[in-house]
């Protein structure tokens, strides 16, 4: 499996001369998506059962290419662990946004969440 073709200049070059659509391939199922000249995202590819699946690992320039390599790497352990990367970052989300209603006690209203933030409405 070849790992690692990506390079920073490759990367520089498609934002800069952006045309269209198009992704660019690190190997190992790691890509970067070039929307636009200024929408690019670091993507992980994988297969659960047959089905391929996409985890977005952050937005380019926020994500490094080195970052997005560690971010993958960790993501490829745990599928070689038996866990599904999307299944696990929803249940972690959940987990966190659960936690924010206990912490904040929002419970007994209408609960909006919005930017990771608790706020709590009256019910009309």
């Amino acid at each position: 499996m070849k790992q690692h073709v990506l390079r920073q200049t490759d990367i520089d070059a498609a934002v800069k001369d952006f045309t269209k659509k198009r992704s660019l391939s690190d190997g190992a199922g790691l890509m970067l998506l070039v929307n636009s000249p200024t929408s690019q995202s670091w993507v992980y590819r994988y297969k659960v059962g047959g089905v391929e699946k996409r985890l977005g690992l952050g937005a380019y320039p926020g994500v490094t290419l080195t970052q997005a390599r560690k971010l993958a790497q960790i993501e490829r352990g745990r599928r070689a662990d038996g866990v599904d990367p999307a299944a696990a970052k929803v249940q972690r989300k959940r987990t966190g946004v659960i936690r924010m209603i206990r912490e904040r006690g929002c419970a007994r209203t209408k609960t909006i969440l919005s930017s990771r933030v608790c706020m709590t409405t009256a019910d009309t």
